[in-house]
């Protein structure tokens, strides 16, 4: 969690041009995840958090790289589509598969690809809560596989969050 601090303290400094800070919990980003929102053009933003999930075998931490639009804006409501760029630290994780298994036997664990699609709802001026559903290229694939046998409800995630304007 040390980690995400560092970056939100990084992030409001003059040096990065953060528009948000953001506490997010589920979606795959980490059991809890924080970080900064910037606006790269007109409804178009960057993401990146820094999330952490307790485990038994230690504490699993992963970064995230999301870009969003947000399309239909009014009345404080918004929706937005995105897609984020997940990648995990942990011992047992990788980007490449090792030697000892078949190529193709596993996907990569260290990395994932997620859509999005997200509600966003602005309660005061600098503050806004967001509810996301999201899945994993992984998952997406699989559901492919066995679209005759599984619901697509078995394949999503949900997180929300908390977004604070910067001034």
């Amino acid at each position: 969690m040390n980690k995400a601090l560092i970056l939100i303290a990084l992030c409001m400094s003059n040096d990065i041009m953060a528009d948000e800070v953001i506490i997010q919990t589920g979606s795959f980003d980490g059991m809890l995840s924080s970080g900064y929102s910037s606006e790269i053009d007109e409804n178009l933003y960057v993401d990146l958090l820094i999330g952490v999930t307790p485990d038994p075998s230690g504490t699993i931490t992963s970064s995230t790289l999301k870009i969003k639009q947000l399309g239909f804006r009014g009345n404080g409501f918004g929706i937005g589509i995105g897609a984020k760029l997940i990648a995990t630290a942990d011992k047992d994780t990788y980007i490449l598969l090792p030697k000892k298994y078949p190529r193709r036997y596993y996907p990569p664990t260290g990395i994932y690809f997620s859509p999005f699609v997200s509600a966003h709802y602005e309660l005061d001026n600098e503050t806004s809560v967001y509810y996301e559903v999201s899945t994993l290229d992984y998952y997406m694939e699989a559901y492919v596989r066995n679209f005759n046998s599984t619901s697509i409800i078995e394949y999503v995630t949900y997180g929300v969050g908390l977004a604070y304007k910067l001034d």
